[in-house]
């Protein structure tokens, strides 16, 4: 059976994404799209400067998030939603 229940994240979030790419002014690592801050507030939730509500997708440690995004300038982890499809 291939019948999908709900769309993939980035689909579904895609209005939330690409507010946070234009809002995103921060260092990003070699190949990703958005700022560790901008992944970790995708995850956690939040809102921007321009009134975008960013709706959480993760409820728990907010310093897990910020420790495997590198939001905390730590070096950053792997993050699907930061990299490119297939790197």
């Amino acid at each position: 059976m291939s019948q999908r229940l709900r769309e993939h994240a980035e689909q579904q979030y895609a209005g939330e994404l690409e507010a946070l790419a234009r809002q995103d002014d921060r260092p990003r690592p070699t190949g990703w799209r958005l700022s560790p801050w901008a992944v970790a507030t995708y995850i956690l939730g939040g809102a921007l400067d321009d009134g975008t509500v960013i709706e959480p997708k993760y409820i728990g440690s907010r310093r897990l998030i910020e420790i495997a995004s590198g939001a905390e300038g730590g070096v950053p982890h792997h993050c699907s939603l930061a990299r490119p499809p297939g790197d």
